[in-house]
């Protein structure tokens, strides 16, 4: 008997992040915080090889930055971070985080969304988007990838980690998707991205397979009927890394 499938609103999407983030607490082995993208570390090392040497504070943009996972990551590196994520609840756990690691004075998180947003900073050394852009289509992910791009200094580094062939099912076997989120494979993404950066030099690139556990916030639980309090998530991640040559 083949899978159920539901698929929810995309209204949903919003206050499903804000619920997330405001119950997540599951932190074991098959949690996101024990998944290492090796793309991030290679943004990370790449990144203070590359910047301008005669400014003290180099400086990294976070989008859709969520409780700051890779944001901690960059300010422990020694970069002065702005952290952006339109989940309120994502930017409160940021801050107590960053608070918590002693990073708060290197990180600065706002409430925004990423095709309305402001920072106070021109231009920075680098500026990543992990794990968040497959919830948009392909002109709005041409949008914001245009505004990395345009923020991003010479010779200035782009971080993308994008999430393909995602499944999200309840622990009795039942799946679900959000109406409308983009389905797309590693080949397609490999292609748009090389199309958005043409003029720019790819550094890195890499896929990684996950299954993770994650917290499944009440708002779900009543749209699934069911009581369970987590849902697991296979998904690729396509990492892709490139610097501005001109």
């Amino acid at each position: 008997m083949p899978t159920k499938l539901f698929t929810l609103s995309k209204n949903l999407i919003k206050p499903f992040f804000n619920q997330k983030w405001d119950i997540s607490k599951i932190k074991e082995k098959e949690s996101v915080y024990w998944r290492n993208n090796p793309g991030a570390l290679f943004f990370i090392k790449k990144l203070q090889k590359n910047t301008d040497t005669t400014r003290k504070q180099k400086r990294i943009l976070d989008l859709g930055c969520g409780d700051g996972r890779f944001t901690v990551q960059y300010a422990r590196a020694g970069f002065s971070v702005i952290g952006i994520d339109f989940s309120k609840s994502a930017i409160v756990r940021l801050r107590n985080r960053a608070k918590k690691l002693e990073t708060n004075n290197l990180i600065k998180g706002i409430v925004a969304d990423l095709h309305n947003f402001s920072t106070g900073v021109n231009k920075f050394d680098g500026v990543a988007c992990a794990n968040t852009l497959h919830y948009f289509n392909d002109r709005e992910l041409k949008n914001i990838v245009t505004k990395m791009k345009k923020i991003t200094t010479e010779n200035g580094l782009n971080y993308i980690a994008f999430e393909c062939e995602i499944k999200m099912f309840l622990p009795d076997g039942r799946q679900f998707i959000f109406e409308n989120q983009p389905h797309r494979n590693i080949k397609l993404i490999r292609k748009l991205l090389k199309k958005y950066y043409r003029g720019w030099k790819v550094l890195y690139q890499n896929t990684t397979t996950n299954h993770i556990k994650a917290s499944l916030p009440p708002l779900l639980q009543n749209h699934l009927n069911t009581k369970s309090s987590y849902y697991r998530r296979s998904f690729e991640v396509f990492d892709f890394v490139v610097v501005r040559q001109f």
